[in-house]
């Protein structure tokens, strides 16, 4: 029995294995794990690391959306100062 590694997927790397998963067997995540006939004809192994990295990507996708809400909400906009209406200077006009 080989040793048990500890591997970091990104984003990419889960969505390349699931990628995989939708080639070898020409179904789309979804119609996976909306079909059970589909699934009994599968290898345990195999659908549950399909369904793992169906949860990864999930679980990265939610900390993203957490991450971004984090940082925008810290965020102060900057605003363009051409934008900004000029300001008419009356004591310019009173000289």
């Amino acid at each position: 029995m080989s040793p048990i590694t500890e591997r970091f997927l990104t984003l990419a790397d889960v969505e390349e294995q699931i990628a995989k998963f939708e080639g070898k067997y020409g179904v789309s995540t979804i119609e996976f794990l909306k079909n059970p006939a589909l699934r009994a004809e599968m290898y345990d192994d195999e659908i549950f690391q399909w369904e793992s990295y169906e949860a990864h990507r999930e679980e990265l996708a939610r900390l993203d959306e957490e991450l971004r809400g984090k940082y925008l909400h810290r965020v102060r906009p900057q605003i363009d100062q051409s934008l900004q209406p000029i300001q008419n200077n009356n004591l310019a006009l009173a000289a």
